[in-house]
């Protein structure tokens, strides 16, 4: 037992020794951050750090109070956010939220990066060990190597961007380890259960790292099997990752309907401004020490340090160039290395931070890489950020590093000059790879005054405003864990998912009643992200603050019944017209035009779902669109085929929207109650009807979860006593061919009845017929039970009276 035991330490201590080795290097190259574990947060202010300390917090607050994990319960009040990412990314988190139970939540969080610091180099370390495991210096290599991955200028990128998730990179080697063994082994299943595990550890930081490195890792080792014809390796791998892809997707399905249908995923963009610049190979960090004297790392890094450093260094490069010629596994690497860089230029290529463009026949185009055939497929058009390919070209160059240091230190047979070298290779590649000294510090203070308000019952929710300041949302959720009330926007990932709408008009207004009704009881503005005008503001409707410093303001809100009248707030740029409205009560309404050139080629929203489209060479006075109860709204006005993603300023399409307030109507007479779905996909959400002398004024709000074609019509009829139709109007939609999932359809329509109308009641009916190949016509019918005096295959809107 003893022996065994001695052997089972004898394995285990080097894995150690190398932990804590790496955790020393962590803490010298992220110096002064060890100084300030317990006040400060590694990074810079306008990073993630107050974002992660926040769920960091939220993960020990909710096990304390039996709150949901992944339920964000604080957030979105009042009804809370969902928190289901944060379940697809467990190792983004852990262990820093079982370091907060222990420790102050500055000192969990660092503590939680300087680990995966470590264990990033100690895979390498594990990795190259086997890469090299015939070479009689491979211990010395690898450990070379391990530096080189975990101080790679990517990582360091992220380190100042407090991304903690994309620090958690230790799964990376360990996967080409797998694939290598599975390879080699005789002992397949244990290797290829190793490597399903090493697929879910690779992506459990941030999950989009199934596309930023295992699928070009083992696309790139797939295909060299493929042109070894090893088709006993091939069927192995594809047996491990088909089990890792198996249990990832129990982590990643819960997620996939939340981020593919959520704008603040999907529509955030940024795969140019976030991809490597075509020189970031050969550029250091401006911030470094000794090459931020040189004048073009600022003009090839720009402001995308945190996710554009890419840089090489000399030394790994004269030691790939030796590995390339010494040893030939090395080359894969190379071809790995190159590949992974090319992903990471993104969609176009840059140089000097800017799109190159090229001019033929006076027009002015760029240069498209490969990553543009990917930038829009389902999936990959969450990875906004092509730069962290280069997580890859991390693997590589460390690799290359392996091999090449092993040839040197092979040179020299005395064992105290291998560890002399050795530590020479590596203090210059973590002099090379310093991107930033010092470390950039997020201040960790919080006042006590915030800390006050904890115990405080009546306050419902706090707002931060400026509420469209990402920094300032990061830290607003950040005082959270001071304060722990609720917060009435706040996010989980890249930007609130709290109606826009309302946030504009509260922070705009920021009216006591408004305030009131949405339980905004604390108000508390960011004064380095305001121009003053808030804070003046806020003077003027809520008094004096009852806390102030030079970053904060914390203004109370006293209750208020008043009552609010409709609000429109409108917002105009190139290519969108933004109006933002609060209704105190369901209206249908119009947004007239100011002068006589109306409206054309554009699609009109409201609240992201298309409902009017205006061809090009058409033309459209009013737009009617329905609000079907008391809140906020969101209506936008786009160009209709949209502009095309230009670079260049001076080529952006530009749209004229001639537009005046929004009119609300009264509504008329038997307005729907509930919505009525049909067959189709079709749904009336909203409706009514009013008639003056002889004019009948019909507003309805349709719904379509299905395209509607030319072949769709929709009628409304006047039914007589008789039951007979004496009058009516059938009219299609113009198709609105904007690629969105739901679209609809808010129309106004005006009858003029004859003035030798017999008077009498009538019946007004509304429904749907479809138009077959040999002339048929089908009646969509009412899904359920019909409303009351409807058919089913026709609603009733209301009686008409009509008299002489």
């Amino acid at each position: 037992m003893t022996r065994t035991r001695s052997r089972g330490l004898s394995r285990i201590l080097p894995h150690l020794l190398m932990i804590t080795a790496y955790f020393v290097i962590a803490v010298i190259i992220t110096y002064p951050l060890i100084a300030n574990l317990t006040n400060s947060f590694a990074g810079f202010v306008y990073g993630d750090a107050y974002e992660m300390a926040h769920h960091v917090w939220w993960f020990k607050y909710a096990l304390q109070n039996g709150e949901p994990l992944f339920t964000q319960t604080l957030l979105g009040y009042p009804n809370g956010i969902d928190g289901v990412t944060l379940w697809a990314n467990p190792l983004q988190f852990f262990p820093a939220w079982i370091f907060a139970f222990v420790m102050p939540l500055p000192a969990a969080l660092n503590l939680h990066i300087l680990l995966a610091m470590a264990l990033n180099g100690w895979s390498m370390w594990v990795l190259a060990r086997f890469l090299l495991r015939d070479h009689p210096t491979r211990n010395w290599a690898a450990f070379a190597s391990g530096a080189s991955f975990m101080l790679f200028p990517v990582m360091q990128g992220h380190l100042g961007a407090g991304h903690a998730g994309l620090m958690v990179q230790w799964g990376v080697p360990l996967v080409a380890l797998a694939l290598f063994q599975l390879r080699e082994t005789t002992r397949p299943r244990q290797w290829i259960i190793f490597g399903a595990i090493t697929f879910i550890i690779s992506a459990a930081g941030h999950s989009l790292q199934v596309i930023y490195a295992l699928m070009p890792i083992t696309a790139v080792f797939a295909i060299a099997l493929i042109l070894r014809r090893d088709w006993r390796t091939l069927t192995r791998i594809t047996l491990a990752a088909g089990i890792g892809a198996v249990v990832l997707l129990a982590f990643l399905l819960p997620v996939i309907q939340s981020t593919l249908n959520t704008p603040a995923y999907t529509d955030e963009g940024g795969t140019v401004r976030y991809s490597a610049d075509l020189l970031a190979a050969i550029t250091p960090s401006f911030r470094h020490p000794l090459f931020g004297r040189l004048d073009y790392p600022s003009r090839v890094l720009g402001v995308n340090i945190d996710e554009g450093a890419a840089y090489i260094g000399i030394i790994p490069i004269v030691l790939a160039i030796l590995a390339a010629i010494k040893f030939r596994p090395a080359r894969w690497w190379i071809g790995l290395g190159v590949v992974s860089y090319v992903l990471s230029l993104g969609a176009l290529l840059k140089i000097f931070d800017q799109p190159v463009t090229f001019t033929v026949d006076g027009y002015q185009s760029y240069i498209s890489l490969p990553f543009a055939l990917l930038t829009d497929l389902p999936f990959f058009n969450l990875a906004r950020s092509p730069g962290r390919f280069n997580f890859v070209t991390a693997l590589a160059v460390a690799a290359l590093v392996a091999y090449g240091s092993a040839w040197v230190i092979a040179k020299l047979n005395n064992r105290t000059a291998r560890a002399v070298i050795t530590l020479a290779i590596t203090t210059l590649i973590a002099f090379e790879y310093q991107t930033f000294f010092p470390l950039p510090l997020a201040p960790a203070a919080i006042p006590d005054e915030i800390y006050a308000l904890r115990g405080d019952t009546t306050i419902r929710a706090a707002l931060d405003l400026p509420a469209d300041n990402l920094i300032a949302a990061k830290y607003g959720m950040y005082l959270q864990t001071a304060h722990e009330r609720p917060l009435i926007a706040g996010q989980v990932s890249r930007s609130t998912s709290v109606n826009p709408a309302m946030l504009n008009i509260l922070q705009t207004t920021l009216d006591p009643a408004l305030l009131d009704q949405v339980g905004a009881d604390i108000v508390i503005i960011h004064r380095p992200h305001d121009d003053g005008s808030l804070d003046t503001l806020a003077n003027q409707q809520l008094g004096e603050p009852i806390f102030q410093n030079a970053e904060l303001a914390v203004y109370r809100v006293s209750p208020s019944t008043e009552n609010v009248d409709t609000i429109a707030l409108d917002t105009p740029t190139a290519t969108t017209y933004t109006i933002d409205v609060y209704t105190p009560s369901p209206a249908f309404a119009e947004l007239a035009f100011a002068d006589d050139s109306a409206l054309t080629g554009a699609v009109f929203r409201v609240d992201d779902v298309p409902v009017t489209n205006v061809p090009d060479g058409e033309r459209l006075d009013a737009i009617p669109f329905w609000l079907p109860a008391s809140g906020y709204y969101r209506l936008a006005i786009e160009a209709n085929p949209p502009c095309p993603p230009q670079f260049d300023p001076s080529l952006r399409c530009r749209l004229r929207v001639p537009a005046a307030a929004p009119t609300f109507i009264p509504s008329g007479e038997e307005t729907l109650t509930q919505p009525i779905t049909f067959e189709g996909g079709i749904a009336l959400y909203g409706a009514d009807a009013a008639v003056e002398n002889r004019t009948v004024t019909v507003r309805l709000a349709w719904r379509f979860d299905q395209p509607i074609t030319l072949y769709d019509r929709r009628f409304i009829h006047v039914i007589d006593a008789n039951d007979q139709v004496v009058w009516q109007r059938d009219t299609t939609p113009t198709p609105i061919d904007t690629g969105d999932p739901v679209t609809g359809w808010h129309e106004r329509v005006a009858l003029e009845l004859p003035a030798d109308f017999p008077s009498g009641d009538y019946r007004l009916f509304t429904g749907w017929y479809r138009i077959a190949d040999d002339g048929t016509y089908h009646n969509y019918a009412i899904m359920g039970e019909s409303p009351a005096n409807s058919t089913q295959t026709a609603v009733y809107l209301r009686t008409l009276t009509l008299s002489q």
